[in-house]
């Protein structure tokens, strides 16, 4: 499941990775059907269709059937993940991501255990706990025995090892996003983020963000009245959206969390500011 920052969401399903995950998974659990538990199998199978089609609490009603039947059957991954993604989907976190743990420690499948520890870096990266987003991340790469990495993942590993002022660790990570995002075989979606990561590897702190203009001449004025507030600023200028803007930032820090305990004792005054590499 691929998550934006801040807020959950789910994609379409024809293009959720989790979706066709749990289609995956839900046709090995059909293949696998043994004479003894064959309706009950197939009802798991089942409940992974569901979720497919965002019926989160007939999916995780479905997974705790069959936990509740088979503590130690050999699919029981299978089930923690699925109670464990149909919780995220109905916006339980807590108990969604203590599924998605149990999953990790009944699995002998590193593929599941990739994918679980994938959306718990989602999880953490959204709660801005960077350090352990960056090791979840990291968990999802080595799980993942050879496959190509996400660019995405890549991408917040770099920005998670960057908020805890590790920059030169992060720019390995983020070299490799760039790299793969301006590949000719890149997605839209990794094209797209391909200059957001190239922003985060020319930069070497945070700073405190003011305002973004389209034309300099209002950049400079904005420094020019941050200075008579006794603010030393200065402007910035970078490509989003293929097209210059003009920032105004100040300060320099090397970690997310200094520049944000910065940042609160000028929110008073300047409201709309924000924390920025």
């Amino acid at each position: 499941m691929y998550l934006g920052t801040k807020t959950m969401t789910m994609t379409a399903v024809s293009k959720s990775p989790r979706t066709r995950w749990a289609l995956l998974l839900a046709a090995a659990l059909l293949a696998g059907c043994q004479a003894s538990n064959d309706r009950d199998r197939a009802a798991l199978a089942n409940g992974y269709s569901e979720y497919s089609a965002h019926q989160f609490g007939p999916s995780e009603q479905a997974a705790n059937d069959y936990i509740t039947k088979y503590p130690k059957d050999p699919h029981i991954d299978e089930a923690y993940y699925l109670r464990g993604i149909s919780r995220l989907g109905r916006g339980d976190r807590a108990n969604g991501a203590d599924d998605l743990r149990r999953a990790i420690g009944a699995t002998q499948r590193s593929d599941l255990r990739a994918k679980s520890y994938r959306t718990l870096g989602d999880l953490a990266y959204d709660a801005q706990l960077y350090a352990a987003a960056a090791s979840d991340y990291s968990q999802a790469l080595q799980n993942a025995e050879g496959a190509v990495p996400e660019v995405r993942v890549l991408y917040r590993i770099g920005a998670c090892l960057q908020a805890v002022g590790q920059w030169d660790h992060a720019r390995s990570y983020l070299q490799r996003a760039a790299d793969m995002a301006g590949s000719n075989t890149a997605s839209a979606d990794d094209r797209n983020l391909r200059q957001r990561i190239v922003n985060r590897l020319n930069a070497r702190s945070f700073s405190i963000q003011f305002a973004a203009f389209r034309e300099p001449t209002k950049a400079d004025d904005e420094v020019k009245a941050l200075a008579r507030l006794g603010i030393q600023s200065a402007v910035f200028k970078e490509v989003h959206d293929n097209q210059w803007l003009f920032f105004v930032r100040a300060g320099s820090y090397p970690t997310r969390l200094q520049a944000e305990s910065a940042a609160r004792s000028l929110l008073a005054k300047q409201p709309g500011i924000v924390v920025v590499p």
